[in-house]
């Protein structure tokens, strides 16, 4: 539109573009610092419930998801190292979907925690708990496999947060 008002010497035309492109990038700016306002405000919400957590009070709503998920992975762990107690990690666990060490596969969450391990030293999500992936690579053995790390709110909610 730009071009064509342009190119026909059209002033009118470039001066509608012109402002029609000024109310779009308004509304875009609007829409940026609503959507960084929303995301800011859920992170925040849930490091609030995972604190709660923390001080022995229940679990919220914004963090129930994600703690679930951990918890049904240290579940799934815990039935593979039935079979054999030398198993450090999920990712050891049979292979097969109906097994009952297996069903962590199927989580939404596993890949946010496996990045937290790695990138943070943490495990669990509200609560403290063992590694569940062995990670960072050899900070796991027989000997602490049971040792629980920080929980993972806070660094991971740090980090949603300054995105």
């Amino acid at each position: 539109l730009g071009a064509i008002a342009g190119c026909c010497k059209v002033r009118w035309l470039l001066c509608v573009y012109a402002w029609a492109a000024l109310a779009l990038s308004v509304a875009c700016a609007a829409s940026s610092a609503m959507l960084s306002l929303s995301v800011s405000s859920r992170a925040t919400q849930t490091e609030m419930d995972c604190q709660q957590v923390q001080v022995g009070e229940p679990l919220g709503p914004a963090a129930q998801a994600a703690q679930e998920a951990y918890n049904g992975m240290q579940a799934d762990l815990a039935y593979c190292r039935q079979n054999d107690g030398k198993i450090l990690e999920l990712s050891a666990c049979p292979k097969a979907p109906e097994s009952s060490g297996a069903r962590w596969r199927g989580s939404k969450f596993w890949g946010v925690f496996k990045s937290a391990e790695e990138k943070y030293g943490c495990s669990g999500f509200c609560k403290d708990g063992p590694s569940l992936f062995a990670l960072p690579a050899g900070a796991v053995d027989e000997d602490n496999l049971q040792t629980l790390r920080p929980a993972c709110f806070s660094p991971l909610m740090q980090e949603v947060r300054s995105k």
